[in-house]
């Protein structure tokens, strides 16, 4: 994905550099003219921690196009063939360019020295080299480029019949994928302000990773669905952040994979950029047809899914995770009777809100400046009325049973906090009954009638409202503790289904 942003960017400076050119106009003169533009367009985008070369960007004249040439140089702890993107780029109308027949050059391959397993902690590390081998039959891409921001840009690229393998060192590791296709949308979103927008979906993934501890294992994934959008971009922080990244990049490099010794200027300009960087995100992916076999057992599962949303909203941020899985299977195990009591579905959606971005900043940068986080900058955290946390939303199906619910909890220190959930399980009654024939899970059965029994019931519901206040939890208002403890007992609800009192048979 890096190489795919490079050529972007260096087509980016392409377009940048001559956006009053025609098609019919391009000459060899030209096309000098323009790479030296390029050339000096991305040194001042990487700044000066990376050294470019004398033709970063190959540009030669071709009849009414640019042939493009863009090398991808390998680090110096990595040999092997050097690669490279090509394409064809031309002026079009309203200044603006396209760059077309975007490919890697392929085959592809390189060694890497990679960290070697220690059978004794105290022996002295060391490196075992790795090859990495990736080959596409197909492929294409396309690039529509706005240098001026007033309209929207596009790239979209697709593969087909893509094999990656590795050999040597402890994991081996053989994959392949059927199809990829991707869309990117750059929307112009006020002044110095862009959308960036992305959706991918790969087909019929399959791999094959071999361990010494764990032998083969077998992956495969029917689909792959991935949707990213990053809106209200800064383009003059994001330029401060690419900066921050490649001089990152370049110390490592330099270390050959050691930890890099970065200056606190660099790491405290990208911590500021990164306050207003962008105003939200999100990023949604789905994994359908998943299936994983290790030593002949074997999981199966419909359909997976991720999503994850940020938002700085004055000040203040918001964030939020939604996990999903659907489908669950265990054919190889065992189970028995167990195998009804696998969730059918389950999802959840976690949530954060009220911690100030100005308070984590700062104690990011304590932190990357070797200054000990203070009480008092944790005591900041909260000073805005509380850090709350929560789920939006739960759902598992098990067993017939549908178990939902939600909740808050607010955080006013480390120590204090209140909060407030409820859930509903329907059709308990169902559940309880294939619990109670299954003699290894039998030992549920007085918990599940214990929780229904201080629950609520309303139609084939069972709610509980739970409270946590002043050090008390409470349960449908009733008082855990005092109940634990063997106090009164909960007061009787009329909703309540309670057992029929017993009577001498007549």
């Amino acid at each position: 994905m890096s190489r795919i942003l490079l050529f972007a960017g260096a087509a980016a400076g392409l377009l940048l550099g001559a956006p009053g050119t025609r098609a019919a106009d391009v000459t060899p003169a030209q096309a000098v003219s323009l790479e030296n533009q390029v050339r000096d367009w991305l040194g001042s985008l990487v700044g000066p921690a990376m050294k470019l070369g004398d033709r970063p960007v190959s540009i030669t004249a071709a009849g009414d196009h640019y042939d493009v040439v863009v090398p991808i140089p390998l680090p110096a702890a990595v040999s092997g063939t050097a690669y490279r993107f090509t394409g064809a780029a031309r002026a079009i109308e309203g200044g603006k360019w396209t760059v077309e027949n975007v490919r890697a050059a392929m085959p592809m391959s390189f060694t890497l020295d990679m960290p070697a397993p220690r059978a004794d902690p105290k022996a002295p590390p060391s490196t075992v080299p790795v090859k990495y081998t990736v080959d596409v039959k197909g492929q294409d891409g396309r690039i529509v480029w706005d240098p001026s921001f007033a309209t929207p840009s596009t790239w979209n690229s697709s593969a087909q019949g893509a094999t990656m393998r590795t050999e040597g060192g402890p994991v081996s590791q053989d994959s392949s994928f059927g199809a990829i296709t991707s869309l990117g949308t750059l929307r112009p979103a006020g002044a110095d302000r862009v959308d960036v927008l992305s959706e991918g979906t790969l087909q019929d993934y399959k791999a094959k990773i071999g361990t010494d501890a764990a032998g083969v294992t077998d992956v495969g994934m029917k689909r792959i669905r991935v949707n990213v959008a990053l809106n209200g971009v800064s383009r003059t922080k994001a330029l401060v952040i690419l900066q921050a990244v490649t001089t990152v990049g370049m110390a490592a490099n330099q270390t050959q994979g050691r930890p890099p010794k970065l200056g606190q200027e660099v790491m405290r300009s990208m911590l500021d950029a990164l306050q207003d960087f962008a105003s939200d995100f999100s990023l949604d992916e789905t994994i359908d047809g998943l299936a994983v076999q290790v030593q002949g057992m074997a999981a199966l599962l419909d359909r997976m899914k991720l999503g994850l949303a940020a938002k700085s909203t004055k000040g203040l941020l918001e964030a939020s995770m939604d996990l999903g899985v659907e489908g669950l299977s265990l054919p190889d195990l065992p189970l028995g009777g167990l195998e009804a009591l696998i969730p059918h579905r389950v999802a959840l959606r976690p949530v954060v809100s009220g911690v100030g971005v100005a308070e984590l900043t700062s104690m990011a940068k304590a932190s990357s400046e070797g200054r000990a986080v203070t009480p008092e900058d944790i005591k900041a955290l909260f000073s805005h009325g509380g850090i709350k946390a929560g789920l939006d939303s739960l759902a598992i199906e098990i067993g017939g049973a549908v178990i939902s619910g939600q909740g808050k909890m607010v955080m006013t220190s480390p120590e204090a906090f209140s909060g407030d959930a409820q859930i509903v399980a329907e059709n308990l009654d169902a559940l309880m009954q294939k619990v109670s024939a299954i003699p290894a899970a039998a030992q549920a059965v007085p918990v599940l009638l214990m929780a229904k029994g201080i629950g609520k019931a309303v139609g084939n519901k069972v709610i509980w409202d739970v409270s946590y206040h002043d050090g008390k939890m409470l349960v449908n208002n009733v008082d855990l503790a005092a109940m634990a403890g063997g106090g009164a007992p909960p007061p009787s609800r009329p909703n309540q289904q309670r057992p029929a009192p017993n009577r001498p048979n007549r």
